[in-house]
C-alpha cells in the first residue's frame, strides 16, 4: 500500500488522474464498491490542481497502522452497509480473539470463520482455515496491505446467511463475529426452510439466531463454535427467537455463555456476549451450561486488557470441561431444569450462586452495626433515633414465616393516561416518588383527571404496596411505596399494586421495610433477567417466584415503627448526616429483617429461600 501511494506522490501532473484510476482498478477485485468511485470520478483540467493538493496534503499526515486501520474499518463498514441492511458491525478485541484458540482448536482441525481476525492473529491454532463474509474479507485484505502482508483468501458473498455457502458438517470449528441485529435478511413471507434451521426459523427482522444456526450447521458431529452476538440474544422476547433459544438449550448444544462489559469493542461501547456451542453435546439431557459474567472479574476488563486477562475467562471454560463446575465467584453452572425455571433466560447473573449471599456479608455483624451507630452519634440531634435503633444490635430470636407474595397479595396494574389528562384531578403517584419514598407521601407533585369508576379501580388503600415494574437498573426495580392509610391517590401504569389478601396479616410499616430489604431485593436480582442495554422489567411471573418473610405481628409492628421513625429522621436530616443515615438504613434492615429471617424462617436452606 505504501508503494502505491509513493507512485502517486511522484507521478507527473499529466499522468496523476490516470494513475489514480489504475490503482482503483487494481483494488476492484477485492473491494467491489471501488467500481462506484471509478464510475463517478471523471477528472478534468479544472480540478487537476485540487487533486494534486489533495495528494500532497495526505502525504503530510502521519499514517500509523492503527490510525490507518481505524479509518479503513469505518470506510469498509459504510460501503458494505448496502449489502447487509441495518446491521451493526463491531470489531472484537484482538486479545479476546487470540484467547479463543485453545478453547476451540487445541488439536488443530478444519476451521471456518466469518471474520478474518482469529485466523490472522492466531495462526498457531493450525489446521485448514477458511474465511467468509465479504465486508470482513475486504477489511482483512486491506488491513494486510496496510501492514505490508499478503492478501487473505477468497471473495465470498457479502451476506453468507443469504446463500448456502457454508458446507454442511465439514468443519471442526466455526468462529463468528457477525454484524449485530441485521434486519431484512430474508422475506418472512417466503420462509427459508432448509436444514440450517434445526431449532426454528429465525425472524426476518433480525438475523442473530440465523447466525447461530448457520454456524451450527457447518459443524461436524464433534465440532465447536464461538459466536459473538449482542447480549439481547440472551433474554430477547421475540417468540421465534425464544423458541430457538429454548430448543438449543434443550438439545444440549449450548455449552457456555459469557457476557462482556461495555467499552471493549473497537468502535462501540455496547456490551456483548460469547456463545460457545458444542455439537457433540446434542441429545445429552444432563449436560449443564456454564455462565460467566466477565464484567465482575478483577482487575476489571478494559479495551487494552492483555491476552492474559481474557485467558482467565477462557480458563473457566477449560475447568468446566474438566470438572463440570464453576471455579470462580463470577461464574456459575446451571442444569436445564434450572434454566427452564428461569424461563430460559441466559443472562449469567441468574445462575451465579455467589450473588445470592454476597449482599449479606460478614460486614453485617453486630460489631459493624455498633460502628455504624457510632458514626451517627457524631452527628448532633439524633439521640432519640439512636435510642430507637440500638435494641436491634442484639439477637431477638423468634419464628419467621415464609410465603410467596402471591399468597399474601393480589396484583393489579396501574392506570395508563395520555399527557393531556394531567393538570388537575386526583393525586397521582409517579415512578420517581415510588423509588424515592418507602411510604406514600401526604402531598403529590402531579394530578390526573379520571372518571369516577377509574378512580375507584386504581385508588390506593391502607396496606397497599406500590412497586415500580420497570427501571434502568435491577437495583431500582420493584421498590415498594406503602400506604399507611387510605388515600385518594391513584398510581402510574409503570407500577403494580400489591393489595393484602388478609388486611391484618402484614403490618403496612413492616411491609415498607421489607420491600427495601436486601432479602427482598436479592430475590428481584435472582429472578428477573436483565441486560445492561435494556430496561429491567418485572412481570407477574417474576413476582410469583418471590417470597415474603415475616415474623409475628407484634415483631412486625416493632420493626415497622422503627423503620418509619428512621425514615422520618432521614427526610429531615442535614447533608452531613445523610451518608451516615444511608449506611444505618442498610445495617438496620440486615439486623432487623435479613439475618433473623434467614436463620429463623420455616425453611431448610438459604437456597430455598432465594
Amino acid at each position: 500500500m505504501t508503494d502505491l501511494w509513493e507512485r502517486l506522490v511522484h507521478m507527473p501532473d499529466a499522468k496523476l488522474a490516470d494513475a489514480v484510476l489504475n490503482i482503483l482498478a487494481s483494488l476492484q477485485e477485492k473491494l467491489p464498491f471501488v467500481q462506484e468511485l471509478m464510475d463517478t470520478k471523471r477528472f478534468t483540467s479544472s480540478n487537476m490542481l485540487m487533486l494534486r493538493k489533495l495528494v500532497e496534503m495526505f502525504s503530510t499526515i502521519p499514517c500509523a497502522p492503527l490510525l490507518s486501520r481505524r479509518a479503513l474499518e469505518q470506510t469498509v463498514k459504510r460501503a458494505m452497509a448496502k449489502h447487509i441492511d441495518k446491521g451493526a458491525t463491531y470489531s472484537a478485541p484482538a486479545a479476546l480473539v487470540r484467547s479463543l484458540g485453545p478453547v476451540l482448536n487445541p488439536k488443530g482441525g478444519a476451521a471456518y470463520e466469518l471474520h478474518g481476525e482469529l485466523l490472522e492473529s492466531a495462526p498457531e491454532a493450525g489446521g485448514n482455515a477458511r474465511k467468509a463474509d465479504g465486508a470482513f474479507t475486504a477489511l482483512c485484505w486491506m488491513d494486510s496491505l496496510l501492514r505490508g502482508e499478503g492478501a487473505v483468501t477468497e471473495n465470498p458473498p457479502a451476506n453468507p446467511i443469504g446463500e448456502k455457502r457454508l458446507e454442511w458438517g465439514n468443519w471442526d470449528h466455526v468462529v463468528a463475529n457477525p454484524p449485530f441485529n441485521v434486519s431484512h435478511w430474508h422475506d418472512d413471507r417466503r420462509e427459508p426452510r432448509d436444514k440450517r434451521w434445526d431449532y426454528g426459523v429465525p425472524p426476518g427482522t433480525n438475523a442473530n439466531f440465523a447466525w447461530l444456526q448457520y454456524c451450527l450447521a457447518g459443524l461436524r458431529q464433534e465440532g465447536k463454535a464461538a459466536v459473538l452476538l449482542p447480549v439481547s440474544t440472551l433474554i430477547g422476547t421475540d417468540p421465534r427467537e425464544q423458541d430457538i433459544r429454548i430448543n438449543m438449550v434443550e438439545s444440549g448444544v449450548v455449552e457456555a455463555v459469557i457476557t462482556f462489559p461495555p467499552g471493549l469493542l473497537f468502535d462501540s461501547r455496547v456490551p456483548f456476549c460469547l456463545w460457545l456451542l458444542d455439537k457433540a453435546r446434542r441429545n445429552t439431557p444432563d449436560a449443564p451450561v456454564l455462565f460467566v459474567d466477565a464484567g465482575r472479574m478483577e482487575p476489571k476488563l478494559c479495551k487494552n486488557a492483555p491476552e492474559e486477562a481474557y485467558s482467565r475467562v477462557m480458563q473457566l471454560v477449560m475447568d468446566f470441561r474438566n470438572e463440570g463446575e464453576s471455579t470462580s465467584d463470577w461464574s456459575g453452572v446451571a442444569t436445564r431444569k434450572e434454566i427452564a425455571a428461569a424461563e430460559y433466560g441466559l443472562s449469567p447473573h441468574l445462575y451465579i450462586r455467589s450473588r445470592r449471599t454476597h449482599w449479606l456479608s460478614e460486614e453485617g455483624s453486630v460489631s459493624s452495626w455498633d460502628d455504624c451507630l457510632e458514626k451517627l452519634k457524631q452527628c448532633r440531634g439524633y439521640e432519640a433515633l439512636l435510642a430507637c435503633l440500638e435494641i436491634w444490635g442484639r439477637e431477638r430470636p423468634c419464628v419467621w414465616q415464609k410465603a410467596p407474595l402471591t399468597a399474601l397479595y393480589t396484583i393489579f396494574g396501574g392506570v395508563a393516561v395520555s399527557g393531556d389528562a394531567f393538570g388537575d384531578g386526583v393525586p397521582f403517584l409517579d415512578v420517581k416518588t415510588i423509588i424515592r419514598s418507602p411510604f406514600l407521601p401526604g402531598a403529590f407533585l402531579r394530578r390526573v383527571r379520571l372518571s369516577a369508576d377509574r378512580q375507584e379501580l386504581y385508588r390506593i388503600r391502607r396496606g397497599d404496596v406500590i412497586i415500580n415494574r420497570t427501571s434502568e437498573t435491577l437495583e431500582a426495580l420493584g421498590l415498594g411505596c406503602v400506604a399507611l392509610q387510605d388515600s385518594e391517590a391513584v398510581y402510574t401504569g409503570f407500577a403494580k399494586r400489591l393489595r393484602p389478601v388478609r388486611p391484618d396479616e402484614i403490618d403496612p410499616a413492616y411491609a415498607a421495610a421489607y420491600f427495601r430489604s436486601g432479602l427482598y431485593l436479592s430475590q428481584i436480582r435472582e429472578n428477573v433477567p436483565f441486560i445492561p442495554v435494556s430496561r429491567a422489567s418485572l412481570n407477574n411471573r417474576h413476582i410469583a417466584r418471590i417470597n415474603m418473610y415475616y415474623p409475628p405481628l407484634e415483631r412486625q409492628q416493632e420493626i415497622g415503627e422503627a423503620f418509619h421513625a428512621f425514615i422520618e429522621w432521614k427526610n429531615g436530616s442535614t447533608p452531613e448526616a445523610g451518608k451516615a443515615l444511608t449506611e444505618v438504613q442498610t445495617w438496620f434492615l440486615q439486623q432487623a429483617i435479613d439475618r433473623p429471617a434467614l436463620s429463623g424462617a420455616k425453611t431448610s436452606t438459604i437456597s430455598e429461600a432465594l
